[in-house]
């Protein structure tokens, strides 16, 4: 089974954007829904994730925790998060203020 790079982004620009990033680096990414996602990681189909820091609001939290834990240890399936610069997570600013 061929292991891909997927990218999960909340609108066509930025999912367009991204594949075109890394096929001018010689690598080929898919666009795929947070479910499609999930999927994939669980039979360990995905090389790596990237994801918008937006696009983790379309991901149920449970389902994506279960998906990580139970991930074969040899599968494990590397995320990057796209963020804007100066982006701090909430749970982050609080701790800030």
């Amino acid at each position: 089974m061929r292991e891909r790079i997927f990218v999960v982004a909340t609108t066509a620009a930025e999912t367009c954007e991204l594949i075109a990033q890394l096929t001018s680096a010689g690598r080929q990414g898919v666009s795929a829904t947070s479910a499609e996602l999930l999927r994939s990681i669980s039979a360990s189909e995905a090389a790596v994730a990237i994801l918008t820091v937006e696009s983790l609001a379309g991901f149920e939290t449970g389902a994506l925790r279960e998906t990580l834990r139970t991930q074969a240890p040899w599968s494990d399936c590397p995320m990057l998060l796209i963020a804007p610069r100066g982006y701090v997570p909430d749970c982050n600013r609080r701790a800030l203020d």
